[in-house]
């Protein structure tokens, strides 16, 4: 790979994916949204220099996975976090 060089661009990408991902196994929501939206953006921004079949799909399996992400992360994790705090605040039953 003598030929490859990196940009600021690269670096920058990498870094922030690296950073959405590690707050994405630490359960922050707002990483998981903030993920979804560069995708798109950055989908947005590749398609805009030229149109590639294979990225296309490509783009298309990722969405759905982000997507799902998503809706894990937002709706699945606060049902999580609800029916936590109800088994916590349930009084054990003395007849047992």
């Amino acid at each position: 790979m003598a030929g490859m060089q990196v940009s600021a661009y690269m670096f920058l990408d990498s870094v922030l994916i690296a950073g959405f991902t590690i707050g994405m196994f630490l359960k922050w929501r707002w990483c998981a949204i903030s993920m979804g939206l560069y995708f798109v953006v950055s989908k947005y921004d590749s398609f805009q220099t030229g149109f590639n079949v294979y990225g296309y799909v490509t783009g298309v399996i990722f969405l759905y996975f982000y997507l799902d992400g998503l809706r894990g992360a937002i709706f699945l994790y606060r049902e999580d976090l609800k029916l936590a705090s109800q088994i916590k605040s349930t009084p054990p039953d003395p007849g047992v």
